[in-house]
């Protein structure tokens, strides 16, 4: 089974290596972000995959723009998301931040992220706990 796994790899490698050839055109400014009525994701009435990158810092956008992401997802670096999300749209790519009242209205915004694991309960008690005597 081995002697099938090196050709196959080799033909993937050898795919991926032209991959940054193909550079895809600037994103453009969003106005509309809608489900179609075939529940494709559509951005300005076009049809639209997002191919995403998680948590990555600003300095990694050469490398996402490399491997043909158009999608930033969660602020992974040092920027607040409204600087965050002018860096992306500079390079013509999308975001999507944690909800941020400066970040609204960017023209790149894909949308906005949840907190992580938003489902699970939290257990808050405004119990107080006191020593016993002789302790």
């Amino acid at each position: 089974m081995s002697k099938l796994l090196v050709p196959t790899a080799a033909l993937v490698l050898a795919g991926l290596s032209v991959l940054p050839a193909v550079a895809a055109a600037p994103l453009p400014p969003i106005q509309q972000v809608e489900i179609g009525k075939n529940a494709e994701f559509r951005v300005n009435g076009q049809p639209f995959l997002p191919l995403m990158l998680w948590l990555q810092s600003e300095a990694r956008i050469p490398d996402g723009l490399a491997i043909g992401a158009n999608t930033f997802t969660g602020n992974g670096g040092n920027l607040g998301n409204k600087e965050y999300l002018k860096a992306l749209a500079d390079s013509g790519l999308y975001g999507i931040v944690s909800q941020d009242p400066e970040a609204g209205g960017q023209p790149h915004l894909l949308g906005w992220i949840h907190g992580d694991e938003p489902d699970l309960a939290k257990q808050v008690s405004d119990a107080e706990v006191l020593p016993g005597a002789g302790l």
